[in-house]
């Protein structure tokens, strides 16, 4: 008696061992699906403060106009002599060699003059009429992306937030006499103008994704006295909502809490919509500014994941009394730091005015932070770029950029 199995049934013998191998690799494949879930998306992250070019107090010191238009010179002097042109290029590079797939920017300015100038009250664009000067000097965006971008398009700006904007009349040449008539600048034959802005990149080609881009300046503002006129200091915010590669939608928020009320001169004075005149403790700017940005309806307040970064002037511990407070209620908010405190990354102390002094020693603190309001987001990586001269001798910025790579929940 032959003990061979009917063809018919090798076949379905062969017909179910094919389906169990197909359900089989069907459910590693789900397995395999479901832990790349698990572990998330990696996404990179980097903040970077593109310094100004001066610390501004040839004009922020000046008692009376005459001083504000010379002060102007000096200012504009100081920018050309840190030769932002090349440091915009090094922060490229920067960008380029780490690929980061979101940047937030800050102190991106544009300088601007106007030749004969109109003689337009020193102030904001809203204050006094006249026309504003638009003549580019320096434009530190455009720079950063004409190298980004060349050769290939590899950056795009998500969203700019104008910050704050301060045009004056002012003595460009240094010569002596009358060339304008107005009344306690009798030597300007120019205006001078700075614009400074906040800035997100994304990095194209790379699946990130971008939607709903908002931004807005604080109501809590410092209300500074320069030369006997009155400037507010508009700083704000902006977010953006984000996919990268298949991630959960998240809430990438850019900021740059106030600087100047770090300084003893510019500390008495306080605008809360209002109130001009009051007098505040050193930090208490920034610290009512980071309340509005993570308090309940702020951008950073969301039941979303939210990445939030920039330059919080502000660190826990503080560098002296009053500087703790901003980061200190971003933590209270619930945030965790995600970037890293060693190295540190501010600032280069430069007596030179041209970021060609200093030394690696002056990166002793912290300013700028990546942070983040859900647990399950980790990171993955971080560190520093930028200390090192790399711009024709130059610092590329007085801060050093900051990055982190964080693992975003998956779909």
């Amino acid at each position: 008696m032959s003990s061979t199995v009917p063809r018919r049934h090798r076949a379905l013998a062969i017909g179910v061992a094919a389906l169990a191998g197909v359900m089989a690799f069907g459910l590693v494949a789900d397995g395999a699906a479901a832990a790349k879930r698990k572990r998330g998306v990696p996404v990179k992250f980097m903040t970077r403060n593109l310094y100004l070019g001066s610390s501004l107090e040839a004009g922020l010191s000046a008692n009376n106009f005459g001083q504000l238009c010379d002060g102007a010179r000096t200012i504009l002097n100081e920018v050309t002599s840190t030769d932002p042109n090349a440091r915009m290029t090094a922060i490229a590079n920067e960008i380029r060699s780490n690929r980061p797939d979101l940047v937030g920017l800050q102190e991106v300015a544009a300088w601007y003059t106007q030749t004969p100038g109109d003689g337009r009250p020193p102030g904001p664009p809203e204050f006094g009429s006249g026309t504003l000067a638009t003549t580019v000097k320096y434009d530190f965006l455009q720079s950063i992306l004409n190298r980004l971008n060349q050769g290939k398009k590899r950056y795009a700006v998500v969203s700019t937030q104008d910050e704050f904007d301060f045009e004056t009349e002012a003595d460009l040449d240094g010569v002596n006499g009358t060339d304008s008539p107005a009344p306690d600048c009798t030597d300007a034959e120019s205006d001078a103008r700075l614009k400074m802005r906040d800035v997100i990149l994304k990095r194209l080609h790379a699946g990130v994704r971008t939607s709903n881009a908002r931004h807005a300046n604080y109501v809590h503002r410092l209300a500074l006295d320069v030369a006997g006129f009155p400037f507010p200091v508009k700083r704000g915010w902006e977010a953006t909502d984000v996919r990268v590669r298949g991630s959960k939608k998240f809430v990438f928020v850019n900021t740059h809490f106030e600087a100047f009320d770090s300084a003893t001169v510019n500390n008495d004075e306080y605008n809360a919509q209002t109130d001009m005149t009051t007098q505040v403790p050193r930090g208490t700017v920034r610290r009512d500014q980071a309340l509005e940005l993570v308090g309940a309806g702020g951008a950073a307040h969301s039941g979303k994941p939210v990445v939030f970064l920039g330059d919080m002037n502000s660190n826990v511990p503080g560098v002296q009394s009053g500087d703790a407070q901003a980061f200190q209620a971003v933590l209270n908010a619930g945030f965790l730091r995600r970037s890293t405190e060693n190295p540190q990354s501010c600032c280069i102390d430069d007596n030179t005015g041209t970021l060609t002094g200093g030394s690696l020693s002056d990166f002793d603190h912290v300013v700028d932070h990546i942070v983040t309001n859900k647990k399950r987001i980790k990171k993955l990586s971080s560190g520093v770029v930028g200390r090192a001269k790399v711009a024709n001798g130059h610092w590329p910025s007085d801060h050093a950029g900051v990055w982190s790579v964080l693992r975003i929940p998956h779909l």
